[in-house]
């Protein structure tokens, strides 16, 4: 009897949670390969500061099959900004991922 008590609370609790940080049009296989190439960028230009991790992400422009998402990394006091171009035709789709420029204004 208490275990048909617990479950709607449990439901209650995961519902309350609110959405993810992490909002993008990549899923499964396509959204690890994004988190990878944002990690790589990241310890490319930002080697001293390897305990950076992913806590947000957001569709700035969906296109046609073509997404613009602004990804953010905190580590080492600070946040980095990615940006990435999801390319969702073809096999799988293509990823492009670039640093954020400090002087450009976060849309």
């Amino acid at each position: 009897m208490r275990s048909f008590l617990a479950l709607p609370a449990v439901l209650l609790l995961i519902a309350c949670q609110g959405p993810s940080p992490i909002q993008t049009s990549a899923r499964g296989q396509l959204r690890s390969e994004v988190e990878q190439e944002v990690m790589d960028m990241h310890q490319l230009h930002h080697g001293d500061c390897a305990a950076a991790r992913l806590v947000a992400a957001r569709i700035v422009q969906d296109g046609t099959g073509v997404t613009q998402e602004l990804w953010t990394l905190e580590g080492c006091g600070r946040a980095f900004t990615y940006d990435v171009t999801i390319n969702h035709e073809g096999m799988g789709g293509q990823v492009s991922v670039h640093e954020h420029e400090a002087g450009e204004a976060v849309p």
